[in-house]
């Protein structure tokens, strides 16, 4: 039972984490960097959904069975289960860390816009005073 809280926790969970990189990734992808980070974690989450299919689909077998032979199966192989549940956590945790160092280059891609932003703006405000500057000598120096 382990098996399918944990498999539904974790398609819920990336179902919104592909919404959100896809539009997030997009919008800000300009050197390219990002695009290498989405293809890796495009590439772990698919991964991640292939270790949840091979789970499905034995549990689907397993479930097919006959119940004495079920029981059997049970028997004699119960750390099946147990690993495959184990390789889908252990791919979740590669999912997580991409994730994580993807918003991280974002992170800095978003710092180093805002401050060309803000140094574009000072350069605009500081060359506005100039010229307000000028305009007031120029209209000073008529007057006298």
């Amino acid at each position: 039972m382990e098996g399918f809280q944990v498999i539904s926790r974790l398609i819920q969970r990336y179902v919104i984490v592909e919404r959100i990189y896809s539009k997030t990734v997009d919008y800000s992808m300009e050197d390219g960097k990002q695009e290498g980070g989405k293809q890796y974690l495009e590439e772990a989450i698919t991964s991640l959904y292939s270790c949840i299919l091979v789970y499905q689909a034995r549990a689907l077998r397993h479930l097919d069975h006959r119940k004495v032979r079920r029981v059997l199966s049970d028997t004699f192989k119960p750390q099946q289960w147990e690993d495959l549940l184990q390789k889908i956590k252990k791919q979740e945790k590669e999912c997580d860390k991409l994730g994580k160092a993807l918003d991280q280059e974002l992170l800095r891609n978003g710092f180093a816009e805002q401050s060309s932003r803000i140094t574009t703006l000072g350069e605009e405000l500081m060359s506005s005073f100039k010229d307000q500057l000028d305009t007031i000598k120029v209209t000073s120096s008529c007057c006298h």
